[in-house]
């Protein structure tokens, strides 16, 4: 005889109406068929005195039955709804045939032998935590059972552990039903990236204990840039723009400029503004006020908010409003620079009387 069968157990579900079920797998011997009841909580084996276990006779010139029945219970309700028997072949795992030399040597013995070989790897075959590939309906599934969600499901590509034996049905009813949990969640990008140049960091075993170049930690779901509520704890992750100085904080933009390295710097000292260009320049701008009744020979010293550290470059000035009755406006000159300030001249050419204290902005660029 040859083993056709490929299982070694089968899930009978209950429907509060049926008592007998059967099974399709070779029964070889009544002691090593075993009987499990799951009243919708636990899985517990079931004394033999509370059933009734039938074997289906061997066919002619064959050594083992194929198929059988067991009846449960014996008296009161048929099991319900959401309750199954579990039906299981489990046999010794141990070779008990023995040749011996010049003896007789029987087919059947050899046969059976070897039925008995492939029935106990059948058994550890059954053992749970093996991954059974992509759901499907109409299989029966052991508890520790892992399978894939896939196209005959949600196909979301999760990976699932069985909870509760079961023969598959709906794949959302069976969910439902507290059959399945789930084991790994599937990450599946809807275009693939790839990653150049240098990637800094040490990984030592799993994310939580990754270190980061810039002492942030990893972004999870809590804290990354996708989830609103948590754009600041996620920016600071990031190692870069802390929460207290970035950008999107109002009250450091002053902060934030100067941090970036180039920009406008807002300065607490009323009517000046400081600030950054290229190649090192330092820039201010800041209003100074021409004494009345001062001519073009004369002028008006400035000192400047704050020294530059080499030298200045530069000053140019604007009136800010009318130097005398007339509505003049003049050109202003700037003389005797130095890295603390100037002198501020008025138009010499249009020997114009200032009698006005007329307010004045000029900027100044050194570094």
């Amino acid at each position: 005889m040859t083993i056709f069968t490929q299982s070694n157990s089968v899930t009978a579900i209950g429907n509060g109406s049926t008592t007998e079920f059967s099974f399709s797998f070779v029964g070889d011997a009544a002691p090593f068929i075993y009987v499990y009841y799951f009243n919708g909580t636990t899985l517990s084996l079931l004394n033999p005195s509370s059933y009734t276990l039938t074997i289906n006779p061997s066919a002619a010139n064959q050594i083992w039955g194929i198929g059988g029945s067991v009846t449960y219970p014996l008296s009161g309700p048929p099991i319900a709804v959401g309750t199954y028997l579990l039906i299981q072949r489990t046999l010794p795992l141990v070779q008990a045939t023995s040749l011996t030399n010049q003896g007789d040597l029987w087919p059947q013995v050899i046969e059976a032998a070897l039925d008995t070989l492939e029935m106990q790897i059948q058994q550890i075959s059954s053992r749970t935590t093996q991954f059974r590939g992509i759901w499907a309906t109409d299989i029966s599934y052991n508890v520790g059972d892992i399978v894939q969600d896939g196209i005959n499901g949600d196909n979301t590509l999760n990976y699932y552990i069985c909870q509760v034996a079961n023969l598959s049905g709906v794949w959302a009813t069976d969910l439902a039903n507290g059959d399945w949990t789930l084991s790994a969640q599937a990450t599946v990008p809807v275009n693939p990236g790839s990653i150049t140049g240098v990637v800094e960091g040490t990984f030592v075993g799993g994310v939580a204990n990754t270190t980061y170049p810039s002492g942030g930690t990893p972004l999870l779901k809590a804290n990354n840039l996708s989830d609103v509520a948590n754009a600041t704890t996620a920016l600071t992750n990031l190692g870069g723009l802390k929460a207290s100085n970035n950008l999107s904080d109002l009250a450091n933009v002053s902060t934030a400029i100067t941090n970036l390295g180039f920009g406008v710097n807002y300065n607490p000292t009323p009517n000046v503004i400081f600030g950054y260009g290229p190649f090192g320049y330092t820039y201010m701008i800041a209003t100074g006020t021409w004494i009345a009744n001062s001519n073009t020979s004369n002028y008006t010293s400035i000192t400047f908010p704050a020294a530059f550290t080499n030298k200045c470059y530069g000053v140019w000035a604007v009136a800010n409003g009318d130097v005398n009755t007339s509505g003049d406006k003049p050109a202003i000159s700037t003389e005797s620079l130095s890295t603390t300030g100037c002198n501020i001249y008025g138009d010499t050419n249009g020997g114009l009387t200032f009698n006005h204290n007329v307010p004045f902005t000029y900027l100044a660029i050194g570094n």
